[in-house]
């Protein structure tokens, strides 16, 4: 609940402390008064813009200060321990600043936050219902939201937004994978004739080299036949060169014989002979080796055109290749595991499905439950405020898709609609075409009053909702907000005395002129001032001797 609030420079208020009781306060003063101001003030903690018009005529900030108790309130004391913010005897310091510069600060138990911070946790401990709020019940999912409230059907409804954001991102990626299908299976089918290519050609690393240095040798080999003939058969005759190195070499060691100082001589030597000796026998082998036949060297000639071909196509080096060969492996790889991660996809999307209808239906199921006494309460209440003739029912239809399919969007199954009828033998018709003004707050007082039971929202705040009613429907909405009291702490700005005839608390909010400057002045009404301001609010003056006795009689009567 709101235990008081101080106000600092805020509009017409200068300096201004109030405290609140538990039960039903009672807010009222003449037009232009400024009770818009203590609504708006009140509204700055609750976390709404803070202007700088607002601020009064010659100060450079305001500022505004309420202290709330919470007791029981779990949504609220989760919300301070999630934000690290400690909570000592249940109550709740904050703390809103405007400044003329423009910037503004908020505070939770001195922790500065954000004005959305402001706002999540005020809502959890808060309602505010204007006079112009009630236009929320033209919005049909505002219809949901309270129905969903009334049968705790807020876990579920968060739970089937999920799984349907689940499904949607699973359809999402596989929308993905089949728009680029055709451009991954054509990628697979280069990559796929990449592998072929290269592993029927079966290059190896050193084969181009080999070949084109084999080629060079059959372009040119009869004269290299000849001439290593000819270099052998000079080794092999007596008369060669060889044969006379290897005489000097015979000689040679008869030298190291007769006197060792040849030996170093006689080692280069003979190491330098069979080097020669070592290189004729590879000559010898080479000419048994060449062949010079036509059939030779067109498949020289034809292989290393297959190996430029190949290079010129995937290359054009062989490391090149191999890499783009690899790298075709590893695609093709992926490929097929992507078919196969595509029936995964489509068995997950076909379970999600299955799990999102399945919760969807529950939520249908339990909000159905939840309309049939919603709607009792309702008519009850609304009967209690004069509405004796009423009808309220909550009807649900289905999404429909173009093939007539049922469909379930992010909130479930179903669209749902509060319908009302307020005269007998009319028709349930929506609030937007049924209801009057006044009709229509009765209809947010009503639902109010049932979900206060269903929250831990401790204070309700009504704005002037009691505008284009009087007379016993007036009676009848003073009765109700004195009984929501009993488990609620209300407030109401009213214009009507026979509602501010059952405040437990009376506070009138006034203008006053001092040395030619206006302020709004807020103060408790008790014994006699009470009387007079009931009197004001029943004649437009506080002069009137049965007015004074009337306003008497019914703060008598109604404040028990």
């Amino acid at each position: 609940m709101l235990v008081d609030i101080s106000i600092k420079n805020y509009a017409l208020i200068e300096n201004q402390h109030l405290s609140f009781n538990e039960g039903f306060n009672i807010l009222s003063g003449e037009t232009g008064a400024g009770k818009s101001i203590l609504i708006g003030a009140i509204g700055l903690l609750l976390g709404e813009k803070g202007e700088q018009e607002k601020i009064r005529t010659g100060a450079e900030s305001a500022s505004v200060i309420g202290t709330f108790t919470i007791n029981s309130n779990k949504a609220a004391i989760q919300w301070l321990r999630d934000h690290d913010i400690e909570c000592e005897d249940n109550n709740v310091i904050i703390k809103r600043v405007i400044k003329n510069s423009g910037r503004g600060s908020s505070y939770i138990q001195s922790e500065p936050v954000t004005v959305k911070d402001l706002q999540e946790f005020t809502g959890l401990i808060i309602d505010v219902h204007s006079q112009h709020s009630h236009q929320s019940l033209f919005n049909k999912d505002n219809h949901r939201k309270l129905l969903d409230r009334f049968g705790g059907c807020d876990d579920l409804a968060k739970r089937v937004t999920a799984s349907y954001h689940n499904v949607n991102d699973l359809r999402t990626k596989y929308n993905d994978y089949l728009e680029n299908q055709d451009e991954y299976k054509k990628k697979y089918e280069e990559q796929i004739r990449l592998i072929k290519d290269v592993e029927i050609t079966d290059i190896g690393q050193d084969e181009e080299r080999e070949l084109t240095q084999e080629r060079s040798i059959l372009l040119r080999g009869e004269d290299i036949y000849r001439t290593v003939k000819n270099i052998t058969d000079i080794s092999t005759t007596k008369s060669d060169s060889l044969f006379g190195l290897s005489t000097v070499r015979q000689l040679m060691s008869k030298l190291v014989d007769i006197d060792q100082t040849f030996e170093s001589l006689y080692n280069r030597y003979e190491s330098s002979y069979y080097e020669i000796e070592d290189i004729l026998e590879n000559l010898k082998t080479i000419n048994i080796g060449l062949d010079f036949s036509p059939e030779r060297m067109e498949f020289v000639e034809s292989r290393i055109n297959s190996i430029h071909g190949i290079l010129k196509k995937y290359g054009p080096t062989y490391d090149l290749m191999m890499e783009n060969y690899n790298t075709a492996k590893q695609y093709t790889t992926e490929y097929k595991d992507s078919r196969h991660q595509q029936l995964e996809l489509e068995q997950e999307i076909s379970e999600a499905e299955e799990e999102l209808g399945k919760i969807a239906r529950l939520l249908s199921q339990k909000r159905k439950m939840a309309a049939t006494e919603l709607e009792l309460q309702i008519v009850s209440n609304l009967k209690q405020l004069g509405m004796e003739k009423v009808e309220f029912k909550i009807e649900f239809s289905n999404k429909m898709g173009t093939t007539g399919k049922t469909l379930c969007g992010p909130l479930g199954y179903d669209v749902i609609e509060f319908m009302i009828s307020t005269n007998i033998g009319e028709p349930l018709k929506s609030l937007k075409s049924v209801a009057s003004g006044g009709e229509l707050s009765r209809v947010m007082l009503a639902l109010k009053s049932v979900l206060a039971d269903s929250d831990d929202i401790s204070t309700l705040i009504f704005d002037e909702i009691d505008t284009g009613i009087g007379g016993s429907v007036a009676l009848a909405l003073g009765k109700h907000l004195k009984e929501l009291s009993k488990s609620k702490q209300v407030f109401s700005i009213t214009h009507l005395a026979t509602i501010a005839s059952f405040a437990q608390k009376h506070i009138k909010i006034e203008k006053e002129v001092k040395l030619g400057h206006t302020y709004t002045k807020v103060r408790e009404l008790v014994a006699e001032d009470r009387v007079e301001e009931v009197s004001r609010m029943l004649s437009g003056t506080s002069n009137d001797e049965s007015a004074i006795n009337h306003a008497r009689k019914l703060i008598l009567e109604n404040s028990q």
